[in-house]
């Protein structure tokens, strides 16, 4: 086995492995690299919120990441980023997101890219379909009036 900074083991993912034992075991935290981030499960999901942002704003570019980046509370040039090439979002820019004035659209396209939504999505999007049927309703009885 190679020695990694600090002498480490560079294949050591557990305490144990790197000669600590007792009954601990705690994985050992690696930094990910921008490459390996595209590689994740979650890959399809910020896609997803990427796509989402460019159809809600599309224009030269530049407009897109400057409403994308209000929205996720992120800079300008970090917004741009991720239309270039979407990457891994902190959970802080995901909530923005999820609760700005666009945030219902952020988080169906979110769900639906997602390899397994959770349980409680189902009824969830179940109820916000209720709300949009409703709200047709709605306008079609004001507008028959």
């Amino acid at each position: 086995m190679s020695e990694g900074r600090h002498n480490r083991p560079s294949g050591a993912t557990t305490a144990a492995e790197l000669g600590f034992g007792g009954i601990l075991e705690f994985p050992i935290k690696r930094k990910e690299t921008k490459a390996l981030h595209h590689e994740t499960h979650f890959a399809p999901v910020y896609v997803a919120i990427v796509e989402t942002a460019q159809n809600l704003w599309p224009s030269d570019g530049y407009k897109t990441a400057a409403y994308f980046a209000a929205a996720a509370g992120v800079s300008i040039r970090r917004a741009e980023q991720w239309l270039q090439a979407p990457t891994s979002m902190s959970g802080d820019a995901l909530l923005s997101l999820f609760c700005s004035k666009e945030g219902e659209r952020f988080m169906r396209a979110a769900m639906k890219a997602a390899p397994k939504p959770p349980a409680f999505w189902t009824r969830i999007e179940k109820q916000l379909e209720i709300s949009d049927l409703r709200e047709r309703l709605r306008e079609l009885e004001g507008g028959a009036l």
